[in-house]
């Protein structure tokens, strides 16, 4: 198929491109200075989606990518003026409420957005779905821990705070006997997995999050979104209220990342009344690239996908077809009972 990426010279985009490119895909990677992008001439445009019609200077293709950030600006204008064009879109970000407002447009169009093909939303409550899929009794309860030590962007920076200001609803909360409820850190226990004494917990529980416990039908549910960067978390927190600036972020994100390995991790695991316990393990060094491989994933499967709007992580599909393309990059480990 011809893919043309948008924000190819970005993190995301940059692995998605290049990951769409390994499946053999034609690929045309868009950026505002596509003379950077490492590239063939004929095959890389420039494309500001500042201008006043930036799809203007996109050729035909069957799939648009748009890792361009952040995406609660981008994201909603992007989706449906590719749609009109006849376009299929896929878009590591977005989030449900947007699929709800652009399905009517693109089945009317008949094309397909895929929303939340990438890491946080998309993988990780991917995970979750598929390990209450595969356990083979019945869960009582969900606890899965999501971060690690990663280098920020000013997109995944724009991202954090979007985030942050629009997810306030989940902060210190979990899912206890179907019913959302604050919980004090000593409460929630530890997260899963082997996340290193260095990393701090916090209890988030965000709406896809809650959608898919819902869907499943599951009561109990604790997540963890863990953060290993002391300095740019401090950073981060001061920025919500204006206390500092992004440059400062992204500085304090070098100091906490200098002489460190990068690492990225998501440990989904459920149990049930009487003890039994599955475990899944995702490891991966770069979570930009994991997020690259979400997006080929949903690329290469767009097409027998009905039109309409989805969010990655909540289709009806199967689950494990994120897991799948996840591990192509990453450790993905699944542990039984007896092996915990």
């Amino acid at each position: 198929m011809r893919v043309v990426v948008l924000g190819a010279a970005g993190a995301v985009g940059s692995h998605a491109a290049a990951a769409l490119r390994r499946e053999g895909h034609e690929v045309i990677v868009a950026s505002r200075r596509p003379d950077a992008l490492a590239w063939p001439a004929e095959s890389r445009i420039a494309v500001d989606l500042e201008s006043a019609a930036p799809l203007d200077a996109v050729p035909d293709c069957d799939v648009l990518v748009n890792c361009a950030g952040p995406s609660h600006r981008f994201t909603p204008a992007v989706a449906l003026a590719a749609v009109e064009r006849g376009w299929c879109v896929v878009d590591p970000g977005g989030d449900a409420q947007t699929a709800c407002r652009l399905g009517p447009v693109a089945v009317a169009c008949g094309r397909t957005l895929v929303l939340g093909a990438g890491v946080q939303p998309g993988l990780a409550v991917s995970a979750l779905r598929a390990v209450l899929a595969e356990a083979r009794f019945d869960v009582t309860e969900a606890r899965v821990a999501c971060g690690g030590l990663q280098r920020l962007t000013i997109a995944s920076v724009d991202e954090y705070l979007a985030a942050a200001h629009d997810s306030l609803a989940g902060v210190g909360r979990r899912l206890r006997g179907g019913v959302v409820e604050r919980v004090t850190p000593t409460d929630a226990g530890r997260a899963p997995g082997c996340f290193p004494a260095s990393a701090t917990q916090h209890v988030n529980l965000d709406t896809e999050a809650l959608t898919a416990a819902r869907l499943a039908g599951l009561d109990d549910l604790t997540w963890f979104n863990m953060i290993d960067a002391p300095r740019s978390s401090a950073v981060l927190v001061q920025l919500l209220t204006g206390g500092a600036s992004r440059e400062e972020a992204l500085q304090a994100a070098r100091a906490d990342i200098s002489g460190r390995e990068p690492y990225f991790r998501i440990e989904v695991q459920v149990s049930s009344d009487g003890g039994e316990t599955m475990r899944l393990t995702i490891a991966a060094t770069d979570s930009y690239a994991l997020t690259g491989a979400i997006v080929a994933a949903a690329v290469a499967g767009i097409v027998e996908r009905p039109a309409g709007a989805v969010l990655a992580s909540l289709t009806g599909e199967d689950p494990l077809q994120w897991v799948d393309a996840a591990a192509r990059i990453a450790d993905v480990a699944w542990a039984q009972e007896e092996e915990l």
